[in-house]
């Protein structure tokens, strides 16, 4: 585990290392790419990365007993707080992450070959993981002023260990 290395810089690429790594031994053997910097698995490791995010602030809120929802299995991830909601979609087929957040203009990414990054429709390179966490950011802050006090029923279905 040589690429897992301590620190900010080296922990990213240690995560990324791994993502790409987890990514070409899952792939079945007649479609592997030809190296791990194509579009798709690029793609895949982003939309890990917004995954990530909203499986954090949902596992936070339910322990803190805030009622959030959301859904994290498959090509289609959501996180709903209060009366907003963000959602991406990993659209496999077309070779795009559609990217809906609360206040903003709805973002389209794709993988450029040419410059070898995600990039929204105008060329722009886009961080598919900072615009999850800008999305859960965006949520948060619209909650907070507008229900600070919201917390999940005292019946809310939770796990034993985070009760206490």
């Amino acid at each position: 585990m040589d690429e897992f290395v301590d620190g900010a810089s080296g922990a990213q690429d240690g995560w990324q290392a791994w993502h790409r790594r987890v990514a070409l031994d899952l792939v079945a053997q007649g479609t592997k790419p030809k190296t791990i910097s194509e579009g798709p698995t690029r793609l895949e490791i982003a939309f890990g990365q917004a995954r990530t995010a909203f499986a954090y602030v949902l596992e936070f809120a339910r322990a803190h007993r805030i009622a959030a929802s959301g859904t994290l299995g498959g090509d289609d991830i959501t996180f709903k707080l209060g009366r907003g909601r963000a959602r991406f979609t990993l659209n496999r087929r077309e070779g795009h992450i559609a990217v809906h957040r609360p206040g903003r203009e709805d973002t389209y990414a794709r993988w450029d070959e040419d410059r070898r990054s995600i990039v929204d429709r105008r060329g722009a390179e886009v961080d598919i993981g900072a615009s999850a966490r800008e999305a859960v950011d965006a949520l948060v802050a619209d909650w907070a002023r507008d229900a600070p006090s919201t917390r999940a029923p005292a019946d809310f279905d939770d796990d034993v260990p985070t009760k206490g």
